[in-house]
């Protein structure tokens, strides 16, 4: 597909009044527009849509390796990054002017500077605000896996997908090729692998966990264990933990957790979720990751999904590459076998009948 479309969904209890409308690209593929209605322009493989500080829409264009700027009160588009050549150039001169490879993710930072990955460059780069001129903060251009405790930009990546910002300013990339979760302090310009640190004492006491977040370096996450979004708010508001994990079976359900998730964007938190029990949740909480703004990683057991899941399952996601696609069939993707209820291992009981 190269159009973006806007879903405008009426209210719930008017069952399927919903309207669909493409506001940007043809339909077919191609770099033309700029300056005019969005509608009328053609796009490359449109990705990771952001609506920037200013309210207008960003997004990535795969193919045409460029960024492009919807303004939504005027209506038209223009490139803000990248000139619809392929290559790494142009640091330290206008960003229109520079070569991007596949650019992928955008993220502001809290003083409206763009940052983005470029994932078969291998590197994070930088659009001032004021000055539009472009820089990398991460990585060399170059493939490999190497650089952490010293400068960001002569560190290595391998395909870097993902960027998120922690509340203190600090960017976060998913090195998806070398299988890590990377942390640039972009103050001192030093990089790090780094995770963060779970329940490390019981969740009752948000008091004590707020004293711990201020004290130390190391993220810190939120358990599990807590309930509804009004028990993590305090935590929030507390500038308690640095990632925010809930369990779907535990939180209240699919509908609580991303109530969860949008709250903790609000304060600038990733989320991730944590999906050690049953192969549903498994799937469950795949589905709704792709549905997350701050999505950061979702845990998974390699024992579970490659020998405990498909016992219990069809169609249970399996990552490769650091990924997990979630199933596309019907429902949640994946049914429960029905060998399960024919073998003996399960205790089966009618409620009612017809």
């Amino acid at each position: 597909m190269h159009r973006l479309l806007a879903v405008l969904l009426g209210a719930i209890w008017t069952l399927g009044a919903a309207e669909v409308t493409t506001i940007a690209g043809t339909g077919k593929s191609g770099y033309s527009g700029d300056g005019g209605p969005p509608a009328a322009a053609q796009l490359g493989n449109p990705y990771g849509l952001v609506v920037g500080p200013d309210g207008a829409l960003y997004v990535c264009e795969v193919d045409n390796h460029v960024i492009r700027r919807l303004d939504r009160k005027t209506g038209t588009l223009s490139s803000v990054a990248g000139t619809g050549q392929k290559g790494y150039s142009g640091d330290g001169g206008p960003a229109t002017a520079a070569t991007l490879n596949q650019p992928y993710e955008i993220r502001f930072d809290r003083s409206g500077n763009m940052f983005f990955v470029e994932m078969q460059n291998h590197l994070v780069r930088r659009v001032d605000a004021r000055t539009r001129v472009i820089s990398t903060v991460a990585g060399t251009g170059e493939a490999g896996f190497s650089g952490d405790a010293g400068p960001a930009v002569k560190a290595q990546f391998r395909q870097p997908h993902s960027i998120a910002f922690d509340r203190q300013g600090r960017l976060y990339i998913a090195d998806i090729g070398n299988h890590r979760i990377r942390r640039v302090d972009l103050k001192t310009g030093g990089i790090e692998t780094i995770m963060y640190l779970e329940d490390a004492m019981l969740m009752s006491n948000p008091q004590t966990y707020a004293r711990l977040a201020a004290e130390t370096s190391v993220p810190i996450c939120m358990s599990e264990t807590l309930a509804s979004r009004y028990e993590y708010r305090e935590f929030f508001e507390l500038k308690a933990c640095d990632v925010v994990m809930y369990d779907l079976t535990w939180c209240g359900g699919v509908s609580e957790a991303k109530k969860i998730s949008d709250m903790a964007d609000t304060y600038y938190l990733p989320t991730s979720p944590h999906t050690c029990g049953g192969p549903l949740l498994y799937i469950c909480s795949a589905h709704l990751c792709t549905a997350l703004s701050n999505f950061l990683i979702m845990e998974s057991n390699y024992w579970k999904y490659t020998h405990q899941y498909p016992h219990f399952v069809s169609n249970a996601p399996v990552p490769e590459n650091g990924q997990v696609r979630p199933p596309e069939a019907p429902g949640i993707g994946a049914g429960i076998k029905p060998e399960l209820f024919r073998n003996g291992d399960a205790i089966v009981e009618t409620v009612a009948k017809r």
